[in-house]
């Protein structure tokens, strides 16, 4: 129990911290919106992107075929990142090593990290549990290489 109350003593100080970094930074942003020139400066950026957004809007309307190739891929990029994942963390919990090179032999290490969640999220965090032990049981059958491993 004295842990428990460790990590909750370290999890209020963590949120004094960041109520502190918000407060200051709202600060700023009242100095800054405050000046005129600054102001003027956001005004102009504004209109830019506005333009910038309507040259990109022009150019992916020319090229659609490519756009949805890219939507296809950007998909496909998040599910083998889970997957990717959800071997490295049945690797670690099986003790074996987890570790992964490039095509110039640098050699990276999973770092695990661990975020909280208000606990009214539980039933689609269950549902992302179970979509990804059901991609780490594909595994083997997306990759047949990683069946011999």
């Amino acid at each position: 129990m004295a842990s428990l109350a460790k990590l909750q003593e370290a999890y209020k100080q963590l949120m004094d911290k960041k109520a502190a970094r918000k407060d200051i930074a709202q600060s700023f942003k009242d100095d800054l919106e405050n000046n005129a020139r600054y102001r003027e400066i956001s005004e102009e950026l504004k209109s830019l992107r506005e333009e910038k957004k309507q040259i990109e809007n022009e150019v992916y309307a020319r090229s659609m075929a490519d756009v949805q190739k890219l939507e296809d891929l950007k998909s496909d990029v998040k599910t083998h990142e889970m997957l990717v994942s959800d071997i490295a963390i049945s690797l670690m919990m099986q003790n074996e090593e987890v570790e992964v090179s490039d095509e110039y032999n640098n050699k990276y290490e999973a770092q695990f990290g661990v975020k909280f969640k208000k606990t009214g999220e539980v039933a689609e965090d269950r549902a992302k549990v179970a979509e990804a032990s059901e991609a780490l049981e594909r595994a083997p059958q997306l990759n047949p290489g990683l069946a011999a491993a």
